[in-house]
């Protein structure tokens, strides 16, 4: 426990420094924000759905997964549309809503969006 304390203090020290450059959550913040308003979502188009990629720290740090599950669309873009809107919007608890999000016999289901990406979203 004292090792920790004394990488904690360290830190603390430093801690405010680091924190001011790293300017990547609250632009991925304002980004979610903007992108799950049901008036863009409704609007969305591959390219915007294609945004995810660089903003997913799953698929940032897996060139593989980003480009199975945003390459090239695996569904209509209506139904990345309802999928996202029922992520945020739907009525069902969000534990059953993540399920459904990964179950392939679910109609909100999104190939190739792992359980990686998925609580990615949802946090």
């Amino acid at each position: 426990m004292k090792k920790i304390e004394k990488y904690l203090h360290a830190f603390n020290e430093v801690s405010r420094e680091h924190f001011n450059q790293q300017n990547w959550l609250v632009e991925r913040y304002n980004f979610f924000n903007d992108f799950f308003k049901e008036e863009n979502l409704e609007k969305a188009q591959w390219a915007d759905f294609q945004e995810l990629g660089e903003k997913l720290h799953c698929f940032v740090s897996m060139a593989i997964a980003k480009s199975k599950a945003l390459g090239n669309p695996n569904h209509s873009i209506e139904h990345y549309r309802q999928a996202f809107n029922y992520l945020v919007r739907g009525t069902d608890p969000v534990n059953i809503r993540i399920k459904n999000l990964l179950n392939s016999k679910s109609e909100y289901y999104i190939r190739n969006f792992g359980e990686a990406s998925i609580s990615e979203l949802i946090g």
